[in-house]
C-alpha cells in the first residue's frame, strides 16, 4: 500500500462486481470523452482557419509567450491536490471541502502574482504587447480552478457526457468572443479574452450537472497527505509545462515573434493526436488503472491494452500529418503561414510520441508514484534545454523540432519504460509489441498515400486523395484491432465488421481458391 493510500480515508468494493461495472464505464466516459475532443478541436481547426486570416503571426507569437506563462503558472494554482477527489480508491465526500478551500487560497494568490509579474516577463522577451493578455489570462487561472473540483467529481462518476457538453458550451462562447474582437483589438488579447469566455461557460455547467458540490471545509488532518500526493504532481506537471513550453521561451529569446507564430501554428497541429486521445487519458486513465490497483487487477495487461489504443489512433494522424504538412497548413490555413510547413513535418513524429508519454503520466499518477513523475520530467528537462539551444541556433524552428524528438527518443521514452515496469511489470518487450503494429501500418499509409499523390497539384486534392488512399492502406493492416476499439452493439454492425476485416476475408478466400483450384496446377 502506498504512502498515499494509508494516509488519506479509501473507500472499500467487490472485485468481481465492480469489475464489469467499471469497464463499461470506463469505455463509455471513453467513448464520450473522445467524441467531445474531436468535436472540440474540429472546431477549433475551424476557427482558427478563420483567425489566422484575421491575425498577423507576430500577434499568434505574443499570444504563445502569455499562453506559455499562464501553462506554468496554473500548475500551482491547485496544488496538484484535485486529483485526489477523481481516485477511486480515496473518499472524495470526506476529501472534497479541504481540497476546495486549499484550491479557491492558492488559486487567488497564484493568479495576484502571475498578474503582477507580467510586466517583468513581457520585457525579458521584449515582447511589451504581452503584458495585457498575461493579465487576461491571469483571471483563467482563477476561473479554471474554481471548477476543478466539480471536474474531478466527473472524472472520477465517469459522467463525461457532462465535459462533453461543457467543452461544446465553451467553444461556443469563446469563438463567439475572438473572431469579433480579433477584428478590434490585438489579436494576442482576443484569443486571451476568448480563454476567459470559455472558462466561465465550462465551469458553470459543469457546476450546474452536480448532485454534490463540496463548500469550503478545512480538517487539518488532510492537509499534510494531501500536499504530499499533490505537490509532486503539481511539481511534475510544472515540469511537463517546462518541458512543453521551454521551446516557446528559446524562440522568443533567439528568434522573432513571427516565428514563434509560425512555431505555434505548426506545434499546435502536431498536437492533434494529443487533442484527440488526451482529454480520454486525462478523464479515464486515473480513475481506471487506480481501480484495477484496487482491486488487485492485471496491471500488465492493461497497460498493452493503453498503449496499443494510444498508438491506434495517434500513429495515423501523425503519419498523415508528416506526409501532407504543406498541403495541410496551406488549405487549411493560407499561403502566408507555409513558413510552418517544414517543422511542422519534423513535429509530427513528436506529437505521437508526446501522446504516448501522457499516457504513462496519467499512469504514474494513478499508481501513486508522483515522484518518480517527477524525475522523470526533471531529467528530462535537464537534458532537454541544451539541446534546444543548440537546435535553434543550428537548424531554426527545424532544429528546435529535432530537438524535440531526440530527447524523448534519448530519455523520456527509457524512463518512463523503467517506471512503467516497475509500477505495472510492463516492460519495454510489452509497450514495443504494442506499439509496432499501428506505427508499421502507419509510415505504410502515409508512403503510399505520398506515391498516390505525387502527380497533384491542387492542396485540396493531395489532401482528399491521400487520406482516403492512406486511410485504406491503414485499415487494412490493423483493422481487426481498430474494431476492438468499438463497444460490442457497434462491434457486431456488419458494416464495421466488413470495413475492418476485408483484407482477411479475401486472403482466406483466395487461399481457399487456391487450394481448391490452383491454376498453376491444372
Amino acid at each position: 500500500m502506498t504512502h498515499e493510500r494509508a494516509a488519506l480515508p479509501g473507500v472499500q468494493s467487490d472485485p468481481q462486481r465492480a469489475g464489469a461495472s467499471l469497464a463499461h464505464r470506463a469505455l463509455r466516459a471513453a467513448l464520450w470523452t473522445g467524441a467531445s475532443a474531436i468535436v472540440v478541436r474540429f472546431s477549433n481547426i475551424l476557427v482558427m482557419a478563420i483567425a489566422a486570416r484575421i491575425i498577423a503571426p507576430e500577434e499568434l507569437g505574443v499570444y504563445a509567450l502569455a499562453l506559455a506563462v499562464h501553462g506554468f503558472v496554473a500548475c500551482f494554482a491547485a496544488w496538484g491536490v484535485t486529483s485526489a477527489i477523481g481516485r477511486l480508491d480515496l473518499d472524495a465526500d470526506r476529501l472534497g471541502p479541504t481540497v476546495t478551500t486549499v484550491t479557491l487560497c492558492s488559486s487567488c494568490v497564484v493568479a495576484a502574482s502571475m498578474a503582477l509579474a507580467a510586466g517583468p516577463i513581457a520585457s525579458a522577451f521584449q515582447a511589451p504587447e504581452a503584458v495585457r493578455p498575461i493579465r487576461i489570462l491571469a483571471v483563467v487561472v482563477v476561473i479554471q480552478v474554481m471548477s476543478a473540483v466539480p471536474a474531478a467529481q466527473i472524472q472520477r462518476a465517469f459522467r463525461q457526457e457532462v465535459a462533453f457538453r461543457a467543452n461544446v458550451i465553451g467553444f461556443v462562447f469563446g469563438s463567439a468572443t475572438l473572431l469579433p474582437l480579433a477584428t478590434m483589438i490585438h489579436g494576442a488579447e482576443a484569443f486571451a479574452w476568448s480563454r476567459v469566455a470559455a472558462g466561465l461557460a465550462i465551469g458553470l455547467t459543469m457546476v450546474l450537472s452536480l448532485d454534490t458540490r463540496y463548500r469550503p471545509g478545512w480538517e487539518a488532518q488532510f492537509v499534510g497527505p494531501l500536499l504530499r500526493f499533490g505537490v509532486p504532481a503539481a511539481v511534475g506537471s510544472l515540469l511537463s509545462q517546462l518541458v512543453l513550453n521551454v521551446d516557446i521561451l528559446i524562440i522568443g529569446r533567439a528568434m522573432s515573434t513571427a516565428d514563434l507564430g509560425y512555431y505555434m501554428l505548426a506545434f499546435n497541429i502536431c498536437l492533434w493526436p494529443t487533442a484527440a486521445l488526451g482529454a480520454v487519458m486525462d478523464q479515464v486513465v486515473l480513475p481506471a488503472f487506480s481501480a484495477v490497483r484496487r482491486d488487485d487487477g492485471d496491471l500488465r495487461s492493461t497497460v498493452s491494452r493503453a498503449v496499443r489504443t494510444v498508438a491506434l489512433v495517434a500513429c495515423p494522424i501523425g503519419g498523415f500529418t508528416f506526409a501532407f504538412a504543406h498541403p495541410l497548413i496551406e488549405t487549411v490555413y493560407g499561403g502566408k503561414w507555409l513558413t510552418a510547413a517544414p517543422v511542422l513535418s519534423v513535429l509530427a513524429a513528436y506529437g505521437v510520441l508526446y501522446v504516448l508519454g501522457k499516457l504513462f503520466d496519467n499512469i504514474m499518477i494513478a499508481s501513486g508514484k508522483t515522484i518518480t513523475m517527477f524525475v522523470v520530467q526533471a531529467t528530462v528537462l535537464v537534458v532537454l534545454v541544451p539541446i534546444l539551444i543548440v537546435g535553434v541556433r543550428v537548424g531554426g524552428l527545424v532544429g528546435v523540432g529535432v530537438g524535440h524528438i531526440l530527447a524523448i527518443l534519448l530519455v523520456t521514452m527509457p524512463a518512463y519504460a523503467v517506471a512503467i515496469r516497475r509500477a505495472t511489470g510492463a516492460g519495454i518487450g510489452v509497450i514495443l509489441r504494442a506499439l509496432s503494429r499501428p506505427a508499421l501500418a502507419a509510415v505504410a499509409a502515409a508512403g503510399v498515400a505520398l506515391v498516390a499523390t505525387e502527380g497533384l497539384t491542387n492542396p485540396l486534392a493531395k489532401l482528399a486523395v491521400g487520406g482516403l488512399v492512406g486511410l485504406v492502406v491503414y485499415v487494412a493492416v490493423v483493422g481487426p484491432q481498430l474494431l476492438q476499439l468499438f463497444p460490442g452493439r457497434l462491434a457486431d454492425k456488419r458494416i464495421l465488421v466488413l470495413a475492418t476485416t476485408w483484407p482477411l476475408m479475401a486472403a482466406k478466400r483466395l487461399r481457399q481458391a487456391g487450394v481448391d483450384a490452383p491454376p498453376w496446377r491444372s
